[in-house]
């Protein structure tokens, strides 16, 4: 009988030696658990084996502010924890990690460097002030709208084929090596001067929505005529301020610029084009892919001979006598 006895008692004891727990401190993570056939009780913790080949967790809205527990996933594959009350996500474990949501968290940082098999990443309305992305060669989606982000660089995302950068502080853009990109927000940047599109395949951004840019944004393409002109696809389908130009080259354009959007005429021009807000004492005039026509550094009166010029679309760039730089576009006949 004794025998017995020490023989149960061993088994047990191996048996909870065995058992491994994950502790889940936050009882809407936890009750969460229990509502998805993972837990019993609200205990603090969660038996491993339970969890660890959960692929796919959906824990929207559900006022959770702590994600410890997270760590033991370790074949989760997509999480969304959207509209959730988040401060923080350690998710440096779960290296199979494919689509990550965390919109409408009070977040500022999130380390993404460990998850490079990671395909899309969304985190519209958090408190994001930065992102690393240079260990996220897969990434695909990358959706960032009403962030605090000031720069970005996507220079190892070269698969990326949608990005949402809608009302954050960034001041340049630069997507020269993602020829895959189909879609583009950058609205309501208001200090983004430059977007640098000119990745060999500008014609296969299909949904592009820039307005709310800086006065006088350039926009680095391909082809700056085709882009200009607005005629074909999908360069007649693109959203962009007036005062934004295309060019093949943007070096003239990245400036700031204090001047007052000049006004002229007429436009299109035949043989002079006439300024009628402010003195001008210099110009230039650039064709479509850059390169300077033009170039009088002592002018009098505002008049500007354009009649030399082949009809087509130019740029025109004025300095006032304030001393003032700003370009406009403008068409020959």
């Amino acid at each position: 009988m004794k025998k017995i006895y020490l023989i149960a008692v061993s088994v047990l004891l191996i048996h909870t030696a065995q058992a491994q727990f994950t502790t889940i401190p936050d009882s809407n993570f936890e009750q969460a658990l229990i509502d998805l056939g993972y837990d019993d009780i609200i205990d603090g913790q969660v038996l491993t084996a339970n969890i660890v080949n959960v692929t796919d967790l959906d824990l929207y809205d559900l006022q959770i502010q702590n994600m410890t527990g997270i760590e033991d996933f370790a074949s989760l594959i997509e999480l969304w924890v959207d509209y959730n009350q988040l401060t923080s996500l350690d998710v440096s474990q779960n290296l199979a990690l494919q689509f990550l949501v965390i919109d409408e968290n009070p977040i500022s940082i999130i380390d993404i460097s460990n998850n490079t098999n990671l395909v899309g990443f969304a985190a519209d309305f958090t408190n994001l002030t930065a992102l690393n992305t240079s260990n996220n060669p897969n990434l695909l989606f990358l959706f960032l709208w009403d962030c605090n982000i000031t720069s970005l660089d996507l220079s190892n995302n070269t698969n990326l084929v949608a990005l949402d950068v809608d009302e954050n502080n960034l001041t340049q853009l630069d997507l020269i090596n993602q020829p895959n990109l189909e879609v583009l927000y950058c609205e309501d940047n208001f200090n983004l001067s430059f977007i640098n599109l000119k990745n060999g395949n500008t014609a296969g951004l299909v949904d592009f929505f820039a307005q709310g840019l800086a006065a006088n944004a350039c926009i680095q393409v391909d082809d700056a005529q085709a882009a200009t002109n607005a005629s074909t696809f999908p360069y007649n389908q693109w959203n962009i301020d007036p005062s934004s130009t295309f060019s093949e080259e943007c070096s003239l354009s990245t400036e700031t610029f204090d001047l007052a959007q000049i006004t002229f005429y007429p436009n299109p021009a035949i043989d002079k084009l006439t300024i009628l807000n402010i003195t001008i004492t210099g110009y230039q005039i650039y064709d479509a892919k850059g390169s300077l026509l033009a170039n009088n550094t002592r002018l009098s009166g505002n008049q500007i001979d354009v009649a030399s010029l082949k009809p087509g679309i130019y740029f025109l760039k004025v300095t006032s006598d304030k001393n003032q730089t700003q370009t406009v576009r403008f068409v020959k006949k």
